[in-house]
């Protein structure tokens, strides 16, 4: 091994290398730093000259003598490069990039083998965040290590020709008229057309759409799966049925297909979804998952600490007992830290209307109110939406961490990753029109479909050459042949990945859960529907819409206003009278101004619907503790609007 790096080690070239070399380093700007390790100098000395390009930098391309098969090793050579440029600038973190190129030189020559090779590549790049080392320090610290944050169930997910079908689009209103304005006449005319020709008309059958077909994987835990495709191709639907989500059920009838799902989807030995899903754990199966929507649902005037804290404390007993709030050594202190959102806790969360974080810190919030309590299965929806690429990496670098530290299932899809992102995954799971065409390690990806005839450009990273080939944009890549989404899928289906994926799940499993009894192997708080009784389920809903109501100052303000108007106007219209038809007309004035004041809370009501939902799908609450604690809230309000309006009616009206 050579010494030229300051002390690091680097493997030999290959032939490969020697036959399509890469561009120096020496030649970027970024890289203009002296060493003297030839000349017997121990300290670097660093140029004064600005850098105008990263390791990471997308325009610095490879040489145009470079073949499209030296693409293979990109991610390796990327990890390399990063850690040169880290032993330039950050001499005293030498030694560690160091170590780790003679555990890459023992990969090659000796016998440790590629899975190890990557995890220690992984590793390495977790050490890379902050965050990540300061948690390693306090896990340390701990008397119990990692097990004194609690215990999380080992679990195996596999799919098993599981299929999910929804009614067609093309099962609309007869095309034989459309009335751009539908009037009386043309409803009328359509209605007598429906029944007095119902007899001649033929029955068809309705036709479904395949959002997912025969899909087979197994999840295993401690690994992180990354799921790709284009849009509309089956991603959101494949997080849903992994979580055990998506709408059981029968087709109504008149129907091609009966059933919504096919195949099945199991946690160890359990049926959660398809055909013979076991009802019994509903419970136990929303408890197990955390599922980040890529829609940013939240309560606008709630602070991001207080979105955190009520997250918590409907799901982790210990949080709501701790009382630590956002401790920076409590579980929300540490998710806010390692989100970056320690600086915005005690901002609004927002929405368009209400000032708040920005959109990429939302987009975070989305991610931390589900990261706040322990679940042994993570399902992300494009949970980069919003984020630079640096931000992205870090947060996969700290569910790469707590993945491996937990053994943990994260299952993430994410729009166009960057190659830096994508080499904290373990597996890569490619979708194309509902069809699984590839499922396996990253790092074969590419070369899997080299080898089916898709050329890849030299200015094309892995992800987006993945992205390609998935989309209409593959014919474009194709040497010989293009396939259609159909052709790959069985391709894919003859290939030895899934072929081993198949011989996966004929295994005996690791954890049954079918013969467990009582609590041996899952946790008492995963079989609870809810994590806390009923009236602390309304205290903490009390609590949550109290608060949501002082900070509407303009609401509240307006209420008074409003009220004191209207009072007024009954009064001085019925001032002193004396017509017992009077009173008919006060009371129909009061009623009307309750229905008035009513209408206007009704808009809140349905943006709110959507932030209870997702609580409801995550077992935060029941939905009468919901009602209750709202209802309780609104009393202050009510309080308001009555005795400002009764005040003013009932002294000059004259009930007195």
């Amino acid at each position: 091994m050579s010494g030229n790096m300051g002390g690091g080690s680097a493997p030999a070239p290959t032939a490969k290398d020697e036959e399509d070399p890469l561009p120096q380093t020496t030649n970027s700007p970024a890289r203009s730093v002296k060493f003297a390790g030839s000349s017997g100098s121990k300290s670097p000395q660093r140029s004064l000259q600005p850098r105008k390009k990263s390791f990471v930098d997308r325009t610095a391309k490879f040489s145009d003598d470079v073949s499209s098969k030296d693409r293979d090793g990109h991610m390796d050579r990327l990890l390399k490069d990063k850690r040169k440029s880290m032993r330039m600038l950050f001499p005293d973190q030498a030694d560690s990039c160091a170590s780790l190129d003679e555990d890459e030189e023992m990969g090659a020559d000796g016998d440790l083998s590629q899975s190890v090779e990557t995890s220690m590549q992984k590793k390495q790049f977790e050490e890379q965040s902050e965050f990540v080392r300061s948690l390693q320090q306090i896990i340390d610290g701990m008397p119990g290590g990692a097990g004194a944050m609690g215990a999380l169930p080992d679990l195996e997910i596999r799919l098993k020709n599981f299929s999910f079908k929804v009614p067609s689009r093309a099962n609309g209103p007869d095309k034989d008229g459309i009335a751009t304005v539908a009037t009386p006449l043309y409803k009328m005319k359509a209605t007598l057309k429906k029944y007095l020709l119902y007899h001649k008309r033929e029955k068809k059958e309705k036709q479904v759409t395949n959002v997912l077909s025969n899909v087979n994987l197994v999840l295993k835990p401690g690994k992180m799966y990354l799921v790709l495709g284009p849009p509309q191709s089956g991603k959101t639907s494949l997080l849903k049925a992994i979580g055990g989500s998506l709408p059981q059920g029968d087709f109504p009838s008149g129907y091609k297909e009966k059933k919504y799902l096919t195949g099945q989807v199991i946690y160890n030995n359990l049926v959660c979804c398809g055909e013979g899903a076991d009802s019994s754990n509903e419970n136990l199966f929303k408890n197990l998952v955390a599922f980040v929507s890529q829609h940013d649902t939240h309560a606008p005037r709630l602070t991001v600490g207080e979105t955190f804290v009520f997250s918590g404390c409907n799901k982790d007993e210990s949080i709501r007992l701790n009382r630590k709030g956002t401790c920076e050594k409590g579980k929300v202190g540490l998710t806010l830290k390692g989100l970056g959102l320690s600086h915005v806790q005690d901002t609004f969360v927002g929405n368009e209307q209400i000032r708040g974080v920005s959109g990429g810190q939302r987009r975070r919030v989305t991610l931390g109110e589900m990261l706040v309590f322990d679940t042994p299965l993570l399902c992300g929806d494009e949970i980069s939406t919003g984020l630079d690429t640096a931000s992205t990496v870090d947060i996969l670098r700290i569910l790469s961490y707590t993945n491996r530290l937990f053994r943990k299932i994260s299952v993430v899809s994410l729009l166009q990753p960057s190659p830096e992102a994508v080499a904290m995954f373990d597996d890569v799971i490619l979708l194309s029109e509902g069809h699984v065409i590839y499922a396996g390690s990253t790092r074969n990806a590419g070369e899997y479909f080299h080898n089916l005839g898709y050329r890849q450009p030299d200015s094309m990273d892995d992800a987006d050459y993945l992205l390609a080939v998935a989309s209409t944009d593959r014919k474009l890549l194709a040497t010989g042949e293009n396939h259609s989404a159909e052709m790959l899928a069985t391709v894919y289906e003859e290939s030895w990945q899934h072929a081993n994926i198949k011989a996966e799940q004929e295994k005996d499993w690791k954890d049954n859960w079918a013969v467990v009894t009582g609590s041996e192997a899952i946790p008492k708080r995963f079989m609870q529907k809810y994590q806390n009784p009923f009236s602390i389920g309304v205290w903490l809903n009390l609590r949550r819409f109290f608060t949501l109501w002082t900070r509407d100052k303009i609401f509240i303000r307006a209420s008074v206003i409003k009220n004191v108007a209207m009072g007024l106007s009954v009064g001085f219209v019925f001032l002193n009278t004396t017509l017992d038809s009077s009173y008919f007309g006060v009371l129909f004035q009061g009623n009307l101004f309750i229905m008035l004041g009513a209408m206007t809370a009704a808009p809140e009501k349905v943006d709110a619907r959507a932030v209870f939902y997702k609580h409801a799908d995550s077992n935060f609450y029941s939905a009468l503790s919901y009602v209750i604690g709202e209802a309780l809230a609104a009393m202050p309000q009510m309080l308001i609007d009555v005795l400002l309006f009764g005040i003013f009616v009932y002294w000059m009206f004259g009930f007195v």
